[in-house]
Protein backbone atom coordinates (compact mmCIF):
# COMPACT_ATOMS: atom_id res chain seq x y z
CA UNK A 1 0.00 0.00 0.00
CA UNK A 2 2.80 2.41 0.89
CA UNK A 3 4.82 1.63 -2.46
CA UNK A 4 1.85 2.35 -4.62
CA UNK A 5 1.28 6.03 -2.72
CA UNK A 6 5.10 6.07 -3.17
CA UNK A 7 4.96 5.92 -6.60
CA UNK A 8 1.23 8.12 -7.36
CA UNK A 9 3.29 10.58 -5.63
CA UNK A 10 6.51 10.18 -7.65
CA UNK A 11 4.07 10.24 -10.91
CA UNK A 12 2.18 13.95 -10.17
CA UNK A 13 5.69 15.50 -9.20
CA UNK A 14 7.21 14.78 -12.50
CA UNK A 15 3.80 15.66 -14.10
CA UNK A 16 3.96 19.09 -11.98
CA UNK A 17 7.80 19.82 -13.27
CA UNK A 18 6.60 18.70 -16.60
CA UNK A 19 4.58 21.74 -16.61
CA UNK A 20 6.63 24.04 -15.18
CA UNK A 21 9.46 22.91 -17.98
CA UNK A 22 7.65 25.08 -20.31
CA UNK A 23 9.34 28.39 -20.85
CA UNK A 24 10.69 31.33 -23.70
CA UNK A 25 12.16 29.04 -26.38
CA UNK A 26 13.52 32.06 -28.20
CA UNK A 27 15.61 35.01 -27.32
CA UNK A 28 17.19 38.12 -28.89
CA UNK A 29 19.80 40.63 -26.83
CA UNK A 30 19.24 43.77 -27.15
CA UNK A 31 21.71 46.44 -28.50
CA UNK A 32 23.49 48.72 -25.67
CA UNK A 33 22.14 50.88 -23.90
CA UNK A 34 23.95 54.67 -24.06
CA UNK A 35 21.78 56.49 -21.97
CA UNK A 36 18.77 56.03 -19.57
CA UNK A 37 15.18 56.82 -21.24
CA UNK A 38 12.46 55.51 -23.55
CA UNK A 39 13.51 52.94 -26.52
CA UNK A 40 11.43 52.02 -29.54
CA UNK A 41 12.10 48.67 -30.75
CA UNK A 42 11.29 47.94 -34.44
CA UNK A 43 8.80 44.79 -34.58
CA UNK A 44 10.15 43.13 -38.02
CA UNK A 45 8.45 40.28 -39.83
CA UNK A 46 10.86 37.70 -38.27
CA UNK A 47 10.57 38.68 -34.74
CA UNK A 48 6.41 38.87 -35.47
CA UNK A 49 6.99 35.30 -36.33
CA UNK A 50 7.66 34.13 -33.07
CA UNK A 51 5.20 35.54 -31.41
CA UNK A 52 1.33 35.83 -30.92
CA UNK A 53 -0.86 38.46 -32.46
CA UNK A 54 -1.29 40.47 -29.32
CA UNK A 55 2.14 40.02 -27.97
CA UNK A 56 1.21 37.81 -24.93
CA UNK A 57 4.71 35.66 -25.23
CA UNK A 58 6.76 38.79 -25.51
CA UNK A 59 8.99 39.95 -22.37
CA UNK A 60 12.27 42.14 -22.05
CA UNK A 61 14.44 40.80 -19.63
CA UNK A 62 17.77 42.12 -17.57
CA UNK A 63 20.30 40.13 -16.83
CA UNK A 64 18.98 39.07 -13.31
CA UNK A 65 16.01 38.10 -15.49
CA UNK A 66 13.73 40.72 -14.13
CA UNK A 67 10.92 41.95 -16.72
CA UNK A 68 10.72 45.06 -17.86
CA UNK A 69 7.46 46.99 -18.45
CA UNK A 70 6.58 47.85 -21.99
CA UNK A 71 3.83 49.02 -24.53
CA UNK A 72 3.10 48.14 -28.16
CA UNK A 73 2.64 51.40 -30.05
CA UNK A 74 1.37 51.19 -33.43
CA UNK A 75 3.84 53.68 -35.91
CA UNK A 76 1.62 55.76 -37.94
CA UNK A 77 2.04 58.50 -40.38
CA UNK A 78 0.46 62.22 -40.54
CA UNK A 79 -0.87 62.46 -43.95
CA UNK A 80 -2.03 65.77 -46.10
CA UNK A 81 -6.12 66.30 -46.92
CA UNK A 82 -6.66 67.69 -50.08
CA UNK A 83 -8.74 70.93 -51.43
CA UNK A 84 -10.25 71.15 -54.72
CA UNK A 85 -8.63 74.33 -56.65
CA UNK A 86 -10.58 75.62 -59.58
CA UNK A 87 -9.43 75.64 -63.21
CA UNK A 88 -10.87 78.03 -65.39
CA UNK A 89 -12.72 76.29 -68.54
CA UNK A 90 -10.92 78.17 -72.02
CA UNK A 91 -13.38 76.16 -74.25
CA UNK A 92 -15.64 73.02 -74.51
CA UNK A 93 -16.09 71.76 -77.67
CA UNK A 94 -17.08 68.93 -79.47
CA UNK A 95 -15.79 68.38 -83.23
CA UNK A 96 -16.71 66.58 -85.99
CA UNK A 97 -15.49 63.43 -85.43
CA UNK A 98 -16.93 63.47 -81.99
CA UNK A 99 -14.29 64.13 -79.70
CA UNK A 100 -14.54 66.42 -76.91
CA UNK A 101 -12.23 69.10 -77.04
CA UNK A 102 -11.94 70.99 -73.21
CA UNK A 103 -9.08 73.55 -72.58
CA UNK A 104 -8.34 74.58 -68.92
CA UNK A 105 -6.34 77.63 -68.01
CA UNK A 106 -3.13 76.93 -64.56
CA UNK A 107 -2.75 80.93 -64.90
CA UNK A 108 -0.34 80.56 -62.15
CA UNK A 109 1.68 77.52 -64.48
CA UNK A 110 1.67 75.44 -60.72
CA UNK A 111 3.04 71.93 -60.94
CA UNK A 112 0.20 69.72 -61.52
CA UNK A 113 0.15 65.95 -61.68
CA UNK A 114 -3.74 65.55 -62.16
CA UNK A 115 -7.15 67.71 -63.21
CA UNK A 116 -10.14 67.01 -62.48
CA UNK A 117 -13.48 67.02 -64.13
CA UNK A 118 -17.13 67.54 -62.50
CA UNK A 119 -19.04 65.12 -64.67
CA UNK A 120 -22.84 64.68 -64.87
CA UNK A 121 -23.92 61.04 -63.97
CA UNK A 122 -22.93 58.76 -66.84
CA UNK A 123 -22.31 55.11 -66.93
CA UNK A 124 -20.36 54.93 -70.10
CA UNK A 125 -16.82 53.96 -71.30
CA UNK A 126 -14.68 56.67 -72.86
CA UNK A 127 -10.84 57.42 -73.40
CA UNK A 128 -8.93 60.49 -73.44
CA UNK A 129 -5.85 61.85 -74.47
CA UNK A 130 -3.83 64.84 -72.26
CA UNK A 131 -1.68 68.00 -73.50
CA UNK A 132 -0.13 70.81 -72.99
CA UNK A 133 0.94 74.33 -74.38
CA UNK A 134 1.92 77.89 -72.98
CA UNK A 135 0.55 79.83 -76.02
CA UNK A 136 -2.50 77.48 -76.73
CA UNK A 137 -0.78 77.17 -81.08
CA UNK A 138 2.03 74.63 -79.67
CA UNK A 139 0.84 71.85 -78.18
CA UNK A 140 3.04 68.86 -76.64
CA UNK A 141 1.36 65.08 -75.39
CA UNK A 142 1.43 64.49 -71.78
CA UNK A 143 -0.60 60.84 -71.49
CA UNK A 144 -2.74 59.20 -74.27
CA UNK A 145 -5.13 56.86 -74.35
CA UNK A 146 -5.86 57.07 -70.41
CA UNK A 147 -9.59 55.28 -69.15
CA UNK A 148 -12.23 57.37 -67.87
CA UNK A 149 -14.03 55.55 -64.42
CA UNK A 150 -17.21 53.90 -65.70
CA UNK A 151 -19.03 55.46 -62.34
CA UNK A 152 -21.72 57.58 -60.69
CA UNK A 153 -22.91 59.23 -57.81
CA UNK A 154 -25.83 57.61 -55.54
CA UNK A 155 -26.16 60.77 -53.57
CA UNK A 156 -26.05 63.65 -55.74
CA UNK A 157 -26.15 63.83 -60.07
CA UNK A 158 -22.37 64.34 -60.57
CA UNK A 159 -19.45 62.55 -59.90
CA UNK A 160 -15.96 63.60 -59.94
CA UNK A 161 -13.56 61.92 -62.91
CA UNK A 162 -9.50 62.37 -62.01
CA UNK A 163 -6.82 62.40 -64.77
CA UNK A 164 -4.01 61.64 -63.49
CA UNK A 165 -0.22 62.19 -65.49
CA UNK A 166 3.76 63.22 -65.03
CA UNK A 167 4.31 66.52 -62.91
CA UNK A 168 3.69 69.33 -65.46
CA UNK A 169 3.70 73.21 -65.58
CA UNK A 170 1.76 74.28 -68.65
CA UNK A 171 -0.45 77.39 -68.64
CA UNK A 172 -3.07 75.50 -70.50
CA UNK A 173 -4.10 71.58 -70.57
CA UNK A 174 -6.49 70.24 -73.18
CA UNK A 175 -8.27 67.33 -72.61
CA UNK A 176 -9.78 65.12 -75.81
CA UNK A 177 -12.39 62.48 -75.06
CA UNK A 178 -13.02 60.44 -77.59
CA UNK A 179 -16.46 59.71 -77.67
CA UNK A 180 -17.05 57.43 -81.11
CA UNK A 181 -20.43 57.94 -82.07
CA UNK A 182 -21.80 58.52 -78.75
CA UNK A 183 -23.20 61.82 -77.26
CA UNK A 184 -20.46 63.89 -75.65
CA UNK A 185 -20.58 63.93 -71.46
CA UNK A 186 -21.76 67.02 -69.43
CA UNK A 187 -18.82 68.37 -68.10
CA UNK A 188 -19.70 70.91 -65.32
CA UNK A 189 -16.22 72.08 -64.49
CA UNK A 190 -12.55 71.53 -63.66
CA UNK A 191 -9.92 71.81 -61.40
CA UNK A 192 -6.99 69.80 -59.50
CA UNK A 193 -6.32 68.94 -55.71
CA UNK A 194 -4.02 70.61 -53.50
CA UNK A 195 -2.73 69.45 -50.18
CA UNK A 196 -3.14 70.67 -47.17
CA UNK A 197 -1.50 69.16 -43.51
CA UNK A 198 -4.16 68.03 -41.08
CA UNK A 199 -4.48 65.93 -38.33
CA UNK A 200 -5.14 62.74 -39.71
CA UNK A 201 -3.02 59.45 -39.10
CA UNK A 202 -2.60 56.57 -41.69
CA UNK A 203 -1.79 53.34 -40.41
CA UNK A 204 2.21 52.52 -41.85
CA UNK A 205 2.77 49.01 -42.56
CA UNK A 206 6.17 46.68 -43.10
CA UNK A 207 6.39 44.44 -46.40
CA UNK A 208 6.78 40.58 -45.29
CA UNK A 209 9.37 38.24 -46.81
CA UNK A 210 8.05 37.16 -50.66
CA UNK A 211 5.56 34.65 -50.93
CA UNK A 212 5.11 31.58 -52.54
CA UNK A 213 1.72 31.11 -54.68
CA UNK A 214 0.10 28.50 -57.20
CA UNK A 215 -2.82 29.21 -58.85
CA UNK A 216 -5.43 26.12 -60.34
CA UNK A 217 -8.38 27.20 -62.23
CA UNK A 218 -11.28 24.72 -62.07
CA UNK A 219 -15.13 24.80 -62.14
CA UNK A 220 -15.10 28.12 -62.97
CA UNK A 221 -13.47 29.19 -59.29
CA UNK A 222 -9.23 30.16 -59.32
CA UNK A 223 -8.05 28.81 -56.09
CA UNK A 224 -4.16 30.43 -55.16
CA UNK A 225 -2.50 28.27 -52.14
CA UNK A 226 0.03 30.74 -50.89
CA UNK A 227 2.78 30.05 -49.03
CA UNK A 228 4.93 32.39 -46.34
CA UNK A 229 8.30 31.39 -45.27
CA UNK A 230 6.96 31.31 -41.81
CA UNK A 231 3.42 32.41 -39.80
CA UNK A 232 4.15 36.37 -39.97
CA UNK A 233 1.94 38.82 -39.10
CA UNK A 234 -0.48 39.91 -41.88
CA UNK A 235 -2.28 42.93 -41.86
CA UNK A 236 -2.63 43.35 -45.47
CA UNK A 237 -2.92 41.72 -48.54
CA UNK A 238 -1.90 42.89 -51.86
CA UNK A 239 -2.82 40.76 -55.28
CA UNK A 240 -1.46 41.29 -58.51
CA UNK A 241 -3.90 40.51 -61.41
CA UNK A 242 -3.82 40.29 -65.37
CA UNK A 243 -7.44 40.01 -66.81
CA UNK A 244 -9.36 41.99 -69.42
CA UNK A 245 -10.26 45.54 -69.37
CA UNK A 246 -13.10 45.27 -67.78
CA UNK A 247 -14.52 42.65 -65.06
CA UNK A 248 -16.00 42.23 -61.46
CA UNK A 249 -15.76 39.21 -59.57
CA UNK A 250 -16.30 38.24 -55.80
CA UNK A 251 -12.88 36.79 -53.99
CA UNK A 252 -12.39 34.73 -51.02
CA UNK A 253 -9.53 34.67 -48.51
CA UNK A 254 -9.46 31.82 -45.84
CA UNK A 255 -6.93 32.12 -43.04
CA UNK A 256 -7.00 29.72 -40.27
CA UNK A 257 -10.28 29.68 -39.25
CA UNK A 258 -11.47 33.00 -40.73
CA UNK A 259 -12.58 33.74 -43.88
CA UNK A 260 -12.97 37.05 -45.57
CA UNK A 261 -14.95 38.20 -48.77
CA UNK A 262 -14.35 40.97 -51.30
CA UNK A 263 -14.58 42.10 -54.55
CA UNK A 264 -12.36 43.19 -57.70
CA UNK A 265 -13.11 44.96 -60.63
CA UNK A 266 -11.08 46.88 -63.86
CA UNK A 267 -7.86 47.11 -61.76
CA UNK A 268 -4.54 45.34 -61.85
CA UNK A 269 -3.26 45.65 -57.87
CA UNK A 270 -6.03 45.51 -55.09
CA UNK A 271 -5.14 45.98 -51.85
CA UNK A 272 -7.19 43.62 -48.95
CA UNK A 273 -7.84 44.58 -45.58
CA UNK A 274 -8.62 41.05 -43.38
CA UNK A 275 -8.28 40.57 -39.93
CA UNK A 276 -5.21 39.80 -38.12
CA UNK A 277 -4.06 36.78 -38.98
CA UNK A 278 -0.72 34.61 -38.28
CA UNK A 279 -0.76 31.92 -40.54
CA UNK A 280 2.27 30.69 -42.97
CA UNK A 281 -0.43 29.12 -45.30
CA UNK A 282 -3.73 30.55 -46.87
CA UNK A 283 -5.56 30.36 -49.76
CA UNK A 284 -7.75 33.44 -52.20
CA UNK A 285 -10.54 31.91 -54.60
CA UNK A 286 -11.39 34.39 -57.02
CA UNK A 287 -15.22 33.43 -58.50
CA UNK A 288 -15.51 33.83 -62.48
CA UNK A 289 -18.46 32.96 -63.05
CA UNK A 290 -18.51 32.02 -66.76
CA UNK A 291 -16.03 34.09 -67.32
CA UNK A 292 -12.25 33.35 -68.14
CA UNK A 293 -10.21 33.18 -65.41
CA UNK A 294 -7.98 36.14 -64.17
CA UNK A 295 -4.13 35.48 -64.07
CA UNK A 296 -2.57 36.42 -60.83
CA UNK A 297 0.84 37.82 -61.66
CA UNK A 298 1.90 38.20 -57.66
CA UNK A 299 0.73 38.15 -54.05
CA UNK A 300 2.44 40.24 -51.06
CA UNK A 301 1.76 40.38 -47.65
CA UNK A 302 2.37 43.58 -45.09
CA UNK A 303 2.02 43.70 -41.48
CA UNK A 304 0.84 47.14 -39.59
CA UNK A 305 4.58 48.76 -38.68
CA UNK A 306 4.77 48.40 -34.79
CA UNK A 307 7.42 49.10 -32.31
CA UNK A 308 7.97 47.78 -28.30
CA UNK A 309 8.05 51.14 -26.36
CA UNK A 310 10.21 50.48 -23.21
CA UNK A 311 12.26 52.36 -20.09
CA UNK A 312 15.61 51.09 -19.97
CA UNK A 313 18.69 51.97 -17.75
CA UNK A 314 22.31 52.81 -19.14
CA UNK A 315 23.92 50.25 -16.74
CA UNK A 316 21.79 47.51 -17.69
CA UNK A 317 22.16 44.04 -20.40
CA UNK A 318 18.49 43.83 -21.91
CA UNK A 319 17.35 40.42 -24.23
CA UNK A 320 14.08 40.20 -25.60
CA UNK A 321 12.16 36.61 -24.96
CA UNK A 322 9.53 35.31 -26.91
CA UNK A 323 7.52 32.04 -27.89
CA UNK A 324 6.09 30.66 -24.71
CA UNK A 325 3.10 29.21 -25.58
CA UNK A 326 1.81 29.06 -22.04
CA UNK A 327 1.99 32.90 -21.67
CA UNK A 328 -0.02 35.22 -20.43
CA UNK A 329 -0.15 39.27 -21.88
CA UNK A 330 1.40 40.86 -19.19
CA UNK A 331 -0.97 44.16 -17.03
CA UNK A 332 2.30 46.72 -16.87
CA UNK A 333 1.13 50.34 -15.49
CA UNK A 334 2.98 51.92 -18.00
CA UNK A 335 -0.22 51.27 -20.65
CA UNK A 336 -1.73 54.00 -18.29
CA UNK A 337 0.87 56.89 -19.30
CA UNK A 338 1.10 55.55 -22.64
CA UNK A 339 0.28 59.41 -24.34
CA UNK A 340 3.39 60.77 -21.62
CA UNK A 341 5.57 58.99 -23.39
CA UNK A 342 7.63 61.28 -26.50
CA UNK A 343 6.31 60.48 -29.89
CA UNK A 344 10.03 60.67 -30.76
CA UNK A 345 12.52 58.26 -29.37
CA UNK A 346 15.42 56.45 -30.13
CA UNK A 347 15.32 53.05 -31.96
CA UNK A 348 16.99 50.38 -30.60
CA UNK A 349 18.48 47.28 -32.49
CA UNK A 350 18.53 43.58 -31.57
CA UNK A 351 20.58 40.93 -32.26
CA UNK A 352 19.80 37.59 -34.43
CA UNK A 353 16.73 35.30 -32.42
CA UNK A 354 18.12 32.34 -31.33
CA UNK A 355 17.61 29.50 -29.30
CA UNK A 356 16.97 30.64 -25.43
CA UNK A 357 19.06 28.25 -23.12
CA UNK A 358 19.29 25.25 -24.64
CA UNK A 359 18.87 22.09 -21.78
CA UNK A 360 22.27 20.76 -20.30
CA UNK A 361 23.30 17.59 -21.39
CA UNK A 362 21.63 14.46 -19.65
CA UNK A 363 18.71 16.46 -18.85
CA UNK A 364 15.53 16.54 -20.99
CA UNK A 365 14.31 19.66 -22.71
CA UNK A 366 10.87 20.82 -22.61
CA UNK A 367 10.14 19.44 -25.89
CA UNK A 368 11.14 15.93 -24.40
CA UNK A 369 9.05 16.30 -21.49
CA UNK A 370 5.67 16.82 -24.21
CA UNK A 371 6.37 13.76 -25.67
CA UNK A 372 6.11 11.25 -22.04
CA UNK A 373 3.41 13.51 -21.37
CA UNK A 374 0.99 11.09 -22.44
CA UNK A 375 2.43 7.86 -20.90
CA UNK A 376 2.84 9.57 -17.59
CA UNK A 377 -0.95 10.51 -17.32
CA UNK A 378 -1.64 6.90 -18.34
CA UNK A 379 0.60 5.40 -15.52
CA UNK A 380 -0.79 7.96 -12.92
CA UNK A 381 -4.41 6.87 -14.34
CA UNK A 382 -3.18 3.11 -13.95
CA UNK A 383 -1.34 3.43 -10.39
CA UNK A 384 -4.85 5.03 -9.63
CA UNK A 385 -6.82 2.00 -10.58
CA UNK A 386 -4.74 -0.53 -9.16
CA UNK A 387 -4.84 1.73 -5.51
CA UNK A 388 -8.85 1.96 -5.78
CA UNK A 389 -9.52 -1.62 -6.05
CA UNK A 390 -6.69 -2.58 -3.19
CA UNK A 391 -8.59 -0.14 -0.83
CA UNK A 392 -12.29 -1.71 -2.09
CA UNK A 393 -10.45 -5.42 -1.16
CA UNK A 394 -9.29 -4.75 1.99
CA UNK A 395 -13.01 -2.99 2.61
CA UNK A 396 -14.55 -5.94 1.99
CA UNK A 397 -12.05 -8.48 3.97
CA UNK A 398 -13.20 -6.25 6.77
CA UNK A 399 -17.05 -6.34 6.12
Amino acid sequence: MHQSRNILLCLLVACCSMGKAQQFGKKAALQPVTATGFYAIDINPQLSSFSTLDFADLRIADEQGQYQPYIIRSHVEHFFSRQSQPLPIISNTVTDSGKTVLIVENSQQQKLKEVTLVIRNAVVSRTANISGSDNRQSWFAIAENVNLESRFSDSADRYVQQFQFPLSSYRYFKIEINNGKNDALSIISAGHFTAVEGNQQAAMYVSNPACDFIQKDSNNISCINVTQSASFHTDRIVLYVKGPKFFKRAVDIQAGGMLHSFFISADTVFNFYPSSFKQRYFVIRIYNGDNPPLTVTRVATQQQHKQVVTYLEATKNYHLLLSDSLAVKPDYDLQQFADSIPADIKTLGFESIVDNNPPAAGLPSASAWKKWLWPILIAVLAVLAMFTLRLLKDVQKKQ
